[in-house]
């Protein structure tokens, strides 16, 4: 089999590669990865960056495909391996030569990426608009191309064994329900050999005849046809009838007066609104399990929708939706104590359903009463998961990522440590607030283990971490260094560099008396949503050799910063493991000692 790997920049393509080695290394059959710009700067003995400046863009997208043509053509030889193509963001075929296209999605990719050491597309514009303004045509042409799709979860970029099972095709037994789009008709074949329980048909995402030809590969009882689009009501009912289909049924459409339906849902109705008619459904048709999967924006809201639930939990089922996919740690939470969720496997489907692989790694847990966290807002981009996946997987605790905002912590706070919540990391913009909730008004709090509803522990890590950043620096006065924003973090950088110059990354001036006058280093603490708002850049005048970013996120302004200046950047990266290392020796001190 002949696999080409897609994707956007800096979605981890080439970090797949390495573990593609490693998942394949004691197979029975042989596996051949070649990363297309590794082999083109090997036969051109120039990095990438260099070869596209000298040459330019058309040029070097030729060369990628003699490249891949090449790498085709030698394989061809070869009758008992199979092989791997990771190619470049902008690589165009001309033919598919019999590849399978394989298109790598992050949750991240729309955010958009800034690449401090990659070659430059347009040097015109910021590298941020650069990578906007190729998103959409990219996003198109890997549509086009796609055979399958994988979405890779922020964090996991190390070897993992929900990864392994995807590549190596021994997904088995997986549950949950896949609602099909068209696109997905052509990968029917490897979703019906996963062991999903259901497959969803909505006769307003498919045409009649392909929800026929898929009735034709899909064994029935695993069917459940979706009535959304009025205009083709009769004719889903004759299909129902035809093939005594199980079904979905809206509340909002007229009470279903001619058979029972397996699904009575309500969707587009107010949350209180739908509690009120699905009560009024579930008179007419007892046996039906109520599904809920409505627009929820705040925890009072998801409070009322799990109580809900929970009252009558073998026969009613709450999916709520959010405009800002918030809600995908809960239908994680409750995958297996609810009788239906949904998974995707592509950005099509809605924000709030887990991912393929995020499913795979629920079902490796057994445990239900417990649960990790991160606490943040924004939260998409958060490595924590993965960062302490293994750490907490030890003791059969999942670990998620949470999205709350600072206006609602406490009252989400309360709420999950009645649900379960056991330990959290938490970041900005809720140190402070996270602080001043447990009586510590004047520290930032970043890690949190509850013990019980009436007693918690609490530390702040950030310093562990920026002491690993200090060793950066490159010279020896401290006044040269120049702290931009802060927020939830400034203190511990006050501790740090007690004689750094610090700046609001809003107005832009000195928060003290003190001004800089030839800085060389900035530590960056702002990130992209809060300076998007209403932020600032340093002074383009100030001689910066060195940017010390506290964000790792790849849309992170700091990397602007460090671009703008022409100098060397350090992202947040080392400081983030550093300072979960120190959170993780934290929490082994509280945990059960019995377990690792």
């Amino acid at each position: 089999m002949k696999t080409a790997i897609i994707g956007h920049r800096g979605v981890g393509k080439s970090a797949l590669a390495k573990r593609l080695k490693i998942y394949f290394e004691n197979a029975d059959r042989k596996v051949l990865v070649f990363d297309l710009d590794d082999e083109i700067s090997i036969k051109y003995r120039k990095s990438i960056k260099d070869l596209f400046t000298d040459i330019g863009e058309p040029a070097f997208r030729n060369i990628e495909r003699e490249c891949f043509q090449q790498l085709n053509a030698d394989f061809s030889h070869s009758n008992d391996s199979d092989l791997f193509i990771i190619a470049g963001a902008g690589f165009l075929p001309t033919q598919d030569f019999g590849f399978r296209f394989l298109w790598i999605q992050r949750p991240t990719d729309s955010f958009g990426r800034i690449f401090p050491d990659r070659p430059r597309l347009d040097s015109s514009q910021s590298s941020l608009d650069e990578y906007h303004e190729r998103f959409a045509e990219r996003e198109t042409r890997f549509f086009d191309l796609q055979n399958s799709t994988l979405i890779l979860t922020e964090g996991f970029d190390f070897a993992n064994p929900a990864e392994e099972a995807f590549f190596k095709s021994t997904i088995r037994n997986l549950g949950g329900a896949f609602t099909i789009y068209t696109h997905h008709l052509l990968q029917l074949e490897e979703l019906l050999s996963w062991g999903v329980e259901y497959f969803e048909l909505r006769d307003d995402l498919l045409t009649s005849p392909q929800i026929e030809d898929a009735l034709k590969k899909i064994s029935h009882h695993q069917i459940i046809l979706s009535f959304r689009d009025p205009k083709k009501k009769s004719t889903s009912i004759e299909l129902v009838k035809k093939d005594s289909l199980k079904f979905d049924w809206p509340v909002a459409y007229p009470a279903c007066d001619w058979a029972s339906p397996f699904i009575i849902s309500a969707h587009n109705e107010e949350l209180t609104v739908a509690i009120e008619q699905l009560k009024k459904a579930s008179e007419l048709h007892p046996n039906s399990l109520l599904k809920m999967a409505v627009e929820v924006e705040e925890f009072e809201g998801l409070k009322l929708g799990h109580k809900w639930q929970q009252s009558h939990p073998n026969t009613r089922v709450f999916l709520p939706i959010s405009k800002e996919a918030k809600w995908k740690w809960y239908r994680l939470w409750t995958q297996k104590s609810q009788r239906l969720q949904f998974f995707k496997i592509d950005r099509y489907s809605l924000g709030d359903q887990p991912s393929l692989l995020e499913r795979l790694r629920q079902n490796a847990f057994t445990a239900h009463a417990k649960f990790a966290a991160v606490l943040g807002d924004p939260i998409a981009h958060s490595r924590s998961p993965g960062q302490h996946f293994g750490f907490f997987k030890a003791y059969d605790i999942p670990f998620y990522a949470i999205q709350i905002s600072e206006h609602e912590f406490e009252t989400a706070l309360d709420f999950l440590k009645n649900w379960g919540l056991v330990a959290a990391a938490i970041t900005s913009p809720l140190k402070n607030a996270a602080g001043s909730l447990l009586g510590q008004s004047k520290s930032a709090i970043n890690t949190l283990f509850i013990v019980n509803d009436l007693e918690s522990r609490f530390t702040n890590t950030d310093q562990e971490a920026l002491l690993e950043l200090k060793k950066l620096l490159r010279h020896e006065d401290p006044s040269d260094v120049v702290i931009w924003g802060g927020g939830g973090t400034l203190k511990s950088l006050q501790n740090i560099f007690k004689s750094a110059v610090e700046y609001s990354s809003r107005s832009g001036k000195p928060r003290g008396a003190n001004t800089a006058n030839e800085p060389k280093t900035i530590v960056w603490a702002v990130g992209r949503k809060h300076f998007d708002q209403n932020g600032k850049f340093p002074d383009s005048d100030w001689p910066i050799n060195l940017v010390i970013d506290l964000n790792y996120s790849e849309d992170s302004p700091g990397r602007d910063c460090a671009l703008r200046y022409g100098c060397a950047y350090v992202s947040g990266l080392e400081m983030f493991k550093a300072q979960a290392l120190a959170q993780q020796k934290f929490w082994k001190n509280l945990l059960p000692k019995s377990n690792p």
